[in-house]
């Protein structure tokens, strides 16, 4: 298999969305690096090039996924200053190289499962929604330290990641309880706060999620449980854009025939779920506000060429 044949692989499972956020920037660094590796190009001006070729064709299939877009930022950043200072292809590819030794997954979800612990009673009730990588992995050092009480689950629809997230949970020993997406407001007096992964963080502190999350944290605020996003520092998009593919449902997402006459398919798989509804962002780094948001997203730089792909809004 060539490496054109990787990418386009990869293009098909985000236009499935078969690739979770966290697993999609993974996925997309490595591929990214195995095609600079692989680059016969004579300068850095022509990697550049075909780089961002790759990076056009990937953001086309993107659902909104923080992580990959800041691996991609991360690399045009590399490959900018490479050309600002004339360095050469080698040393570029060596530098690109170093972004794959990243901490391992297990180290991550146990400094974010340390930051959660205090503001977590013992046991502790929980009600999230969808499948998030992150948050499982967290959950998992939860139930190892004997945190858990219960989790309630609702299903996710239309591809029903929650149901995943219940057998997962179920398989190692967590009392779990699966309902579906418009029964949330009913487990409400039977938890104690809502834990929720994210796709995005945006500078203004909302969340894009899987459907369904901004709901059910509009109904935790009127209940009085709190909403703690669970996502480690590269969900936080250090720009703003409009720019964003926000995955439409098909008809058959939703389990109908496409020869249906007079009915058009409204939604998407995705929702932003304001700020004012969040009680906290935990990370590998600690717990965030706005404020500590803010201060870092003032440390990240962004490509000159991705503002201008993306129509990044600025300040």
């Amino acid at each position: 298999m060539n490496t054109d044949q990787n990418i386009q692989d990869l293009v098909e499972q985000l236009q499935r969305l078969e690739l979770h956020a966290a697993h999609s920037g993974r996925v997309i660094l490595n591929t990214l690096i195995d095609f600079v590796e692989k680059s016969q190009v004579d300068n850095l001006s022509q990697l550049a090039d075909s780089v961002q070729a790759v990076c056009l064709e990937l953001m086309a299939a993107l659902p909104p996924y923080g992580p990959p877009l800041n691996i991609i930022n991360q690399v045009m950043v590399v490959l900018e200053n490479g050309l600002a200072e004339s360095e050469s292809v080698k040393a570029v590819e060596n530098r690109l190289a170093s972004f794959g030794k990243q901490a391992p997954l297990l180290n991550i979800h146990k400094q974010i499962a340390e930051h959660l612990i205090p503001v977590l009673p013992k046991p502790v009730r929980i009600y999230t929604h969808t499948l998030s990588e992150t948050l499982l992995g967290v959950l998992l050092e939860l139930h190892k330290r004997e945190y858990i009480q219960s989790v309630y689950v609702t299903e996710s629809r239309p591809n029903n990641d929650g149901w995943v997230t219940a057998q997962k949970l179920a398989e190692i020993g967590v009392k779990t309880y699966l309902t579906i997406d418009i029964g949330f407001p009913a487990l409400l007096d039977k938890v104690d706060v809502m834990l929720s992964g994210a796709e995005i963080i945006s500078l203004d502190g909302s969340v894009v999620g899987k459907v369904g999350v901004y709901p059910a944290a509009t109904f935790c605020k009127t209940h009085s449980v709190p909403v703690y996003i669970i996502a480690d520092t590269n969900k936080i998009l250090p720009f703003s854009t409009h720019s964003l593919n926000m995955t439409p449902y098909s008809f058959n997402d939703l389990g109908l025939n496409e020869n249906v006459q007079g009915i058009e398919i409204f939604g998407s798989f995705f929702d932003t779920t304001p700020a004012k509804y969040i009680t906290g962002y935990i990370t590998e780094r600690g717990q965030f506000n706005l404020d500590l948001i803010e201060e870092f997203v003032k440390t990240q730089r962004v490509s000159r060429w991705l503002k201008t792909q993306l129509n990044v809004i600025d300040d």
